[in-house]
């Protein structure tokens, strides 16, 4: 895989890539629109434009991973499309008087990754009575995203109707590449941006937050399986990890707040700032916001 970055200012970064295969929101740029898809281009090659301008940091893509697939498989038979993502954060995030839950939202992206990737968590799949599994919600059991439900590849994405390509864990493959397949790395991995404009850290923190030169140790979140059996009309069965519904937060397991948060320094911030963690165990990606979202992160119907 060959890949070209090029530097056209201090603050204009141009990355492009050969390819293998309740809340609170801001008012909207005019250019930041949801993702206008087409699937009429083949072979098209990763881009991405990160840039500062003001108060505002910038991410264009198309929405093309440089690593993904195979698409259709199994579990998921769309097919991956280039989108015309225009997203905005604020380069200053405050945290609002509010939380956004993320995973029952079905129009809103949780968040963009470096390579221009959005982050999703709800699946939009939910246990129907006397059905199982339907698409919409026909209760409050939304299954968790996985590999076999729907049809996630080997670095945590798929594709939704009509094709945009999103992930629901961590972007496996863009954070081997950033940390060189390092098995611990020497310092925290920046791998996105939150819809609120807060920093989306990998796997691991400093033991102490408010020191650069603490050991990086593995976060873990504070959101442990609930015991016994559902409720009787639910889904039968015990709480064991398919829904998220299956899940409770216990504050004290956890450096990590439930939104998969926590305030510290870090190369990026030494002087410190509230950032969201992406974790190996449940929820992996943050379930909910702590700042206001910019409305370029929410879907509309799509064209």
């Amino acid at each position: 895989m060959d890949i070209r970055i090029v530097i056209l200012s201090a603050s204009l970064l141009l990355v492009a890539c050969s390819a293998s295969q309740s809340s609170s929101v801001s008012a909207n740029n005019s250019r930041h629109h949801p993702a206008r898809i087409s699937c009429q281009q083949t072979d098209v090659k990763p881009y991405v434009r990160i840039y500062v301008k003001g108060d505002y940091r910038y991410i264009d893509s198309n929405g093309i991973p440089a690593s993904y697939g195979p698409f259709p498989n199994a579990g998921n038979p769309n097919p991956v499309c280039p989108a015309d993502h225009h997203f905005r954060v604020p380069r200053y995030p405050a945290k609002s008087s509010k939380i956004t839950w993320t995973w029952g939202s079905h129009r809103l992206w949780m968040g963009v990754a470096l390579n221009g990737v959005p982050f999703e968590m709800s699946t939009n799949e939910y246990w129907h009575y006397g059905k199982g599994r339907e698409t919409g919600k026909f209760s409050d059991w939304m299954y968790v995203a996985t590999a076999k439900l729907v049809g996630l590849d080997s670095s945590n994405g798929h594709p939704q109707p009509p094709g945009v390509y999103h992930y629901h864990r961590l972007p496996a493959s863009l954070y081997r590449r950033i940390t060189n397949d390092a098995k611990v790395p020497s310092k925290m991995v920046l791998i996105g941006y939150a819809a609120d404009g807060f920093p989306i850290y990998g796997l691991y923190v400093h033991k102490n937050p408010d020191e650069l030169s603490s050991p990086m140790v593995l976060a873990k979140s504070g959101y442990q399986l609930k015991s016994g059996q559902r409720p009787a009309g639910d889904p039968p069965g015990n709480y064991d990890g398919t829904f998220f519904e299956d899940y409770t937060y216990q504050k004290q397991s956890t450096l990590l707040d439930e939104c998969n948060g926590r305030y510290g320094k870090t190369s990026e911030y030494p002087q410190g700032i509230y950032y969201y963690v992406i974790t190996e165990n449940y929820p992996y990606l943050p379930l909910c916001l702590k700042g206001t979202i910019d409305a370029s992160f929410m879907k509309t119907r799509r064209r």
